[in-house]
């Protein structure tokens, strides 16, 4: 079963270790924590109006911002110097704090629960979708590019601020083929934003059926209609094998065109495209961890109007 759906920048010196960091961005010293709130605070889910202020949170933090290594911005992700336990949070709510101000609130998700927020979650799973290193703010993968954190001005200026801030990975999906009524050949391009090395799966390396067993493809709307590949072949496997990630240096682009089969009567014309391209599935602490940069984690939503040519 597609793992996507089971749910859905790093800088060194060449000499030296991951411990030994370097940012774009020079710190002013501004300090990112994370608190609980203690319990009882919430009675309803939240709502844009609630006021963060008025909230008693737990004395003791939950994550300090020594804890951190980085914050990958195309992932929105926490990389930790070591383990964080989430598990026992399983419904809690918390509060991203700059400096002792808040700057929003967020939920531990319960992989079991029916709600799904709106606003940053964490699922409250320890080792289930990502490493215990890794505090990816998004839930279930759905976190979109456009939406959210990335439209949050205040968050985005707090970790320049804060010197921990990444950029990451950008990518965009550049063009599509309608090859008969159920075949569809997309190209997509992936961008290093970094000034390290990255390292992403790969359709050419590890082969366009295995890519699919990690990611859905593109998804189409046309109007009211939805189109999306429902049987298509795949290749199942443990995990992402290291020959399969492609080394993406910095500054670098590179350019894939996959076919995916599957679809239903695929439209002709103008369509709203979107495609999640998929991050290392690799669960262990510190298995992102290369010598020369990292191993992405995450979920890309790109979303593109594009027109299917035949």
């Amino acid at each position: 079963m597609n793992r996507l759906l089971s749910f859905l920048m790093i800088f060194l010196l060449t000499a030296c270790n991951l411990f030994e960091l370097e940012f774009p961005y020079e710190s002013d010293g501004t300090q990112i924590n994370i608190n609980l709130v203690e319990k009882d605070q919430i009675k309803q889910f939240y709502d844009s109006g609630f006021d963060l202020d008025t909230l008693e949170l737990e004395a003791e933090t939950w994550l300090r911002h020594n804890e951190i290594l980085f914050y990958d911005w195309s992932a929105q992700a926490f990389y930790l110097k070591n383990e964080k336990s989430k598990e026992s949070n399983s419904s809690r709510y918390f509060v991203l704090k700059a400096n002792e101000e808040p700057v929003f609130l967020g939920y531990f998700m319960s992989m079991f629960s029916s709600f799904v927020p709106t606003f940053p979650s964490i699922v409250a799973h320890d080792d289930f979708f990502y490493p215990k290193d890794v505090i990816v703010l998004g839930g279930y993968g759905i976190h979109e590019t456009t939406t959210s954190l990335f439209e949050r001005e205040k968050f985005r200026t707090v970790m320049e601020k804060s010197g921990l801030l990444k950029e990451g990975i950008n990518v965009e999906l550049t063009g599509l083929k309608r090859i008969n009524s159920t075949t569809l050949r997309y190209t997509f391009k992936v961008t290093n934003l970094d000034l390290e090395n990255i390292y992403i799966p790969d359709p050419k390396k590890m082969g366009e059926s295995r890519f699919h067993y990690y990611t859905n493809g593109v998804i189409l709307n046309k109007g009211e209609q939805h189109f999306s590949a429902q049987e298509f072949e795949v290749i199942t496997s443990d995990n992402i094998k290291p020959q399969w990630y492609y080394k993406l240096t910095p500054g670098e682009t590179i350019i894939r065109t996959v076919t995916l089969n599957g679809y239903e009567n695929l439209p002709e014309g103008e369509v709203n495209a979107t495609f999640y391209f998929p991050g290392s599935d690799n669960k262990t602490t510190g298995g992102w961890k290369m010598k020369d940069g990292w191993i992405w984690i995450g979920s890309f939503r790109a979303k593109q109007v594009l027109n299917i040519k035949n």
